[in-house]
């Protein structure tokens, strides 16, 4: 049985969230070191979410990156499967 697409909340956050949770603000502020143990939950001061965007150039190169590694690790694989099948026949 499949699940419902409206279920799948985990593939439809891809994108930035704008809003972070009380928990998150929370966390953050704990990080920078403006929150203290008799700060109160409420009323919670801002917090600026950054985004950050990628160019074309640098989405091309790491794509290209990625391939390289991918093809770096078939050939570290090809090499690995060979040199077993030498000792293989080395030990007949």
């Amino acid at each position: 049985m499949s699940l419902h697409r409206s279920l799948k909340w985990v593939e439809k956050i891809t994108a930035i969230r704008t809003v972070l949770s009380r928990r998150e603000r929370v966390k953050i502020l704990k990080e920078k070191g403006q929150w203290s143990k008799d700060s109160k939950v409420t009323g919670l001061p801002k917090i600026k979410v950054a985004r950050v965007k990628i160019s074309k150039k640098e989405k091309a190169q790491e794509s290209q990156q990625a391939q390289a590694q991918t093809a770096g690790q078939a050939q570290t694989a090809a090499q690995v499967q060979t040199t077993e099948k030498t000792q293989k026949e080395t030990k007949k």
